[in-house]
């Protein structure tokens, strides 16, 4: 007779399964502890197999979505940064720092405020790194820049899986909420998780001490 050997269930294996099938079934509902199947579509579910979906953002539009959060994480609302002028630079920073930034954003645009430049990496030796990005990229007002740096230990921002889709997550709800308010609800969920976690990433200053 064949005999059949019971296999231990692997609770972490299991479990890791099942977020998968329930972030990619629009149909599969959270009742209570349980799941359910329903007709209606799981807003939340249908939002996150979106944003993970990397061919629906080949234009970089997420990563703009990602700056504009950084810089209202730092300065706050337009009217709330009348002291310095905050501007996030691109991931090609070192080579092609102005490209993409709005018009104002361009140093020849710049006003009487200190530009506070944010770098989206740690860019190492500050000296080393800093002094020729100044020289080749900015012209004018060289003494008035204020750098600010994320953490050593931190990677290139845009290149933060987790970061980049909570950017994307919290601007398609935005988009989406016209259509059903859980995803005025969802907006503000992942718009909250998203700028709680850029708070703690940007720590450093770095000031020009003599060209």
């Amino acid at each position: 007779a064949d005999i059949t050997r019971e296999q231990p269930i692997n609770d972490n294996a299991f479990q890791a399964e099942l977020a998968e099938i329930t972030d990619n079934s629009f149909n599969i509902h959270q009742d209570g502890g349980r799941l359910v199947f329903r007709e209606a579509e799981n807003p939340q579910a249908k939002l996150m197999a979106t944003v993970r979906n990397d061919k629906l953002f080949v234009d970089g539009a997420d990563l703009g979505q990602l700056a504009r959060e950084i810089r209202y994480v730092i300065g706050g609302a337009e009217p709330q940064t009348r002291q310095v002028r905050v501007m996030v630079l691109p991931a090609a920073w070192k080579t092609a720092p102005w490209v993409g930034l709005e018009e104002m954003e361009q140093p020849k645009r710049w006003d009487a405020r200190p530009p506070l430049l944010v770098l989206p990496e740690d860019p190492g030796s500050l000296g080393p790194t800093l002094g020729p990005w100044l020289k080749e990229h900015l012209q004018e007002r060289r003494n008035t820049v204020r750098f600010l740096l994320p953490r050593a230990s931190e990677g290139n921002v845009y290149l933060d899986r987790d970061l980049v889709v909570l950017a994307r997550a919290e601007w398609k709800a935005q988009e989406w909420m016209s259509q059903q308010a859980e995803y005025g609800k969802l907006h503000k969920k992942y718009q909250g998780e998203l700028r709680e976690r850029l708070k703690k990433r940007f720590e450093r200053f770095a000031i020009l001490h003599r060209f």
